[in-house]
């Protein structure tokens, strides 16, 4: 089993906390350590959905763990995706079970599918890249990083 921080405790935080539990019950693969998110942690928030809310202070190099930059918006992703590398945390890459993707198909890490999204063949995605619920990706498109 890989252990795993989710960056931002955002919405979309919570989304991939789910996505990673929907994952596990397929098949066990995650153990979540926390949730790095510092202005909930400065607020006094201890836990959220029974994971535990962590300050990037708290945080240590370990090239062992797993991280995933669970935002959408671009400024902040980046700023997260450096912060993530400074810890020489390997980038995950979460697809939901339910998902069914051609042997064509190239995702790169740090890439987060939701559930019901359609991705068609000859498909390439590059790092870093999220993909909402019930979206459909066409054949033959190429996705840029971030």
């Amino acid at each position: 089993m890989k252990s795993i921080i989710v960056f931002s405790g955002s919405t979309i935080g919570r989304e991939v906390v789910k996505l990673i539990r929907e994952i596990n019950f397929k098949k066990r693969a995650w153990e979540i350590l926390g949730i790095v998110d510092d202005e909930l942690y400065k607020k006094g928030k201890k836990r959220i959905d029974d994971v535990k809310i962590l300050s990037s202070k708290q945080i240590e190099v370990n090239k062992n763990l797993y991280a995933i930059c669970a935002v959408g918006n671009i400024v902040l992703k980046k700023k997260i995706l450096k912060q993530i590398e400074s810890f020489k945390f390997k980038l995950a890459t979460l697809i939901h079970p339910s998902i069914f993707l051609y042997e064509d198909t190239k995702i790169n890490h740090g890439t987060i599918i939701f559930a019901n999204a359609q991705i068609g063949h000859t498909v390439n995605i590059e790092k870093n890249v999220l993909i909402s619920f019930a979206n459909d990706i066409g054949h033959d498109v190429k996705i840029g990083k971030n």
